[in-house]
């Protein structure tokens, strides 16, 4: 199953689907970065996982212990590569007119022949600064 989400991944960049604007996530000795459309490296790969830019942030996540990109910890970078957003989330959307949907707290369960879910914790809405929207 992991290998089949990285293929969907790779074949996303490969086709412009991870294209968000001029960047392009791409991965490299399992760690993931940002190219211009030119092939120019403009963020090394430093990332566990990255998500096409979308109102100029990246959700970016900083280690891989579980399955679908999930339970670990994401944040949002700029095109410059800083965080704009500090890493504190277990799940991470992306951004769609300067909100995302974010999850913390809870435990990921994973049984057998189901899709993993959250238990517990609470999805939130964030602007583009990290605010928690109501």
């Amino acid at each position: 199953m992991y290998a089949a989400i990285l293929l969907v991944m790779a074949s996303r960049a490969a086709t412009g689907e991870a294209f968000g604007g001029d960047l392009v996530a791409f991965e490299e000795a399992g760690k993931w970065g940002f190219k211009d459309a030119a092939g120019k490296v403009v963020i090394a790969p430093q990332f566990a996982e990255a998500h096409a830019f979308s109102d100029g942030l990246a959700a970016v996540r900083t280690k891989k212990t579980t399955v679908w990109g999930r339970g670990d910890t994401w944040g949002y970078i700029d095109k410059s590569g800083k965080y704009a957003v500090e890493p504190r989330f277990n799940e991470a959307d992306f951004f769609r007119n300067g909100v995302a949907r974010v999850h913390v707290g809870g435990t990921l369960q994973t049984p057998c022949d189901v899709i993993p879910y959250w238990e517990g914790g609470q999805w939130q809405r964030i602007d583009p600064a990290g605010k928690v929207l109501k």
